[in-house]
């Protein structure tokens, strides 16, 4: 089974994934690495809804995306 497709829009959350339509949606506006943060984010998403078989939007926010990357580490400044 081949992934969602992957596509960069204007968003105002960093990533949204729609299983019915096999569609993860970046924010066009934020940094690469935060764009393969948020991909895989949904990606993970991606795996746990096509074993539950639910077919809801699911969105992440850039602020709570900065703070799980705070809390591990791998942000050196609380976000704000």
């Amino acid at each position: 089974m081949l992934g969602p497709a992957l596509e960069a829009r204007e968003l105002e959350v960093s990533g949204m994934l729609f299983p019915a339509e096999r569609r993860i949606l970046v924010r066009a506006e934020e940094p690469e690495p935060r764009q393969r943060f948020t991909i895989a984010h949904q990606r993970g998403h991606w795996t746990c809804q096509c074993l539950g078989r639910t077919a809801q939007p699911v969105a992440v926010s850039s602020s709570a995306i900065a703070w799980r990357l705070y809390n591990v580490g791998l942000l050196a400044e609380q976000p704000a």
